[in-house]
């Protein structure tokens, strides 16, 4: 220790003073275990040194960040730096998609000829942004260890697509074609694929299948025809081709009106829409008519059925019936000529099991009303509304029916299976026929399971039975 001095520094790790001296620092070495009090000038004079001071690094303001603009937009990369002092900062771009980098900037001089970009002291300035300019900016200084920052620039831009097939191909039907399409954008767009005119065609299809007319009417057989080259077309009526002198093939005009008619049978085209007119329609028009289109790839044709026989009715009476012991059944059809007859055939469903599966159906069995009827005169639409009151049927009980028409050109199809019940019990009424089918049940389970299981058992199963049975009486 120094007399009056405090405890001494060792050289090796501190240092004792420093002194600012030409950019350096001036240290003062005192050996280890002395004094700087003892030091004479000479030892100052002859001991110091210089060494340069270590700089503080460089550290970013801002933190990584992405930024999403729309093209035309701007935008500011911001490089904003602490203790810059000395140190160069450099800017790079790294495409989104890959490829080469790009040196943007060294300190405030730009390197790169995009006049879009400029540099505005540690920022980094895109001006009217396009999709080429999205990509990872780093901000970095050539230092060791190296100090950067990383940001992302995202540019949105509107899809843009691009046909890579040709714009019109020539393929049979029943080949492949494969149409193909390439789109850009950001976000990256989702492609759906549509036709111009609507859903794809099938070939060749007639608008309705069966036409229902009458004496003196005026028929149109309308047939849509899609087909390249465009299909000719011919009509034959039970299956024997129709007269040139029939039709008059020449009858077309974009918008499907023509000065020249036949008196009785034509044939216009407009468009994809092959139409066969026939006017006051005589019994002998009626029959099977045919639609043949034909091209070089193939033919196609569809049937057209014209006829006078009444549509198939459809009934319109309510399926709970109202009376005990009866059921007023109501339907329509449709006919060009007035209604002479009417077949109902009813009958109850199958009751095969226990509970009733009412879904299995017996044929035979039906219970038929055939009855001749006063002719009513067609109503405009040639629609007919007609009823009749089914007689003497059990209480409470379900009924499947179906109903045929006649007029003087026959009969029309079956109306679809209907269901319809009688009038249902009141709550607190026994349905005796129900009862009596339980107990019947009870009794043959009874008889079958008294031998195999003991009467016990049995009797238990019976009791079961009988309790269910009076449960549902009273629910009734």
């Amino acid at each position: 220790m120094c007399g009056g001095v405090q405890s001494c520094k060792r050289w090796k790790e501190w240092r004792l003073w420093s002194k600012k001296w030409m950019e350096g620092v001036f240290f003062i070495k005192v050996p280890i275990g002395g004094c700087k009090e003892g030091l004479t000038k000479d030892y100052y004079e002859d001991s110091f040194y210089y060494e340069y001071d270590e700089e503080e690094p460089p550290s970013f303001q801002a933190r990584p960040q992405t930024f999403t603009v729309e093209v035309g937009q701007s935008v500011i990369i911001p490089c904003d730096v602490d203790n810059l002092g000395s140190n160069k900062l450099i800017i790079k771009k790294f495409a989104a998609h890959g490829g080469k980098e790009r040196l943007l900037a060294v300190g405030d001089e730009k390197v790169t000829r995009d006049r879009r970009i400029t540099i505005e002291r540690a920022r980094l300035v895109i001006s009217h942004a396009r999709p080429r300019d999205a990509g990872t900016f780093l901000c970095f200084f050539d230092i060791d260890p190296p100090v950067q920052l990383k940001h992302t620039l995202d540019v949105q831009f509107a899809p843009s697509i691009r046909s890579l097939a040709p714009p019109e191909q020539h393929v049979p039907k029943g080949s492949t074609v494969t149409l193909e399409c390439r789109a850009q954008g950001n976000p990256e767009p989702v492609i759906r694929w549509s036709r111009q005119e609507g859903p794809l065609p099938s070939g060749l299809r007639s608008e309705q299948a069966v036409v229902r007319t009458g004496e003196g009417d005026h028929v149109e057989l309308v047939c849509l025809v899609h087909g390249r080259p465009e299909p000719e077309v011919t009509w034959t009526r039970d299956g024997h081709q129709l007269p040139d002198t029939d039709m008059d093939t020449k009858l077309y005009l974009p918008d499907g009106r023509t000065d020249d008619f036949m008196d009785h049978l034509s044939q216009i085209h407009v468009a994809h829409r092959h139409t066969l007119t026939i006017r006051n329609v005589t019994e002998k028009d009626f029959g099977a008519y045919m639609c043949i289109a034909e091209n070089r790839h193939g033919q196609k044709d569809a049937i057209i059925q014209m006829t006078g026989l009444p549509k198939r009715p459809v009934i319109t009476s309510s399926p709970i019936g109202g009376e005990s012991n009866s059921y007023t059944l109501t339907w329509e059809t449709e006919s060009f000529y007035p209604i002479t007859e009417f077949l109902i055939k009813y009958r109850k469903p199958h009751m095969g099991g226990w509970p009733a599966n009412r879904s299995i159906v017996i044929a035979g069995s039906w219970e038929t009303v055939s009855l001749k009827v006063r002719p009513v005169q067609v109503r405009e639409g040639a629609r007919h509304a007609m009823t009749h009151t089914l007689k003497r049927l059990e209480v409470a009980t379900d009924y499947l029916t179906v109903v045929r028409v006649r007029n003087k050109y026959g009969w029309s199809a079956e109306s679809e299976h209907f269901s319809f019940s009688t009038k249902k019990g009141e709550p607190g009424d026994v349905n005796w026929k129900d009862w009596w089918m339980i107990v019947n049940k009870a009794m043959a389970v009874l008889q079958s399971t008294s031998s195999s299981t003991g009467g016990h058992e049995a009797a238990s199963v019976s009791l079961v039975l009988l309790v269910v049975a009076m449960f549902s009486l009273i629910m009734m």
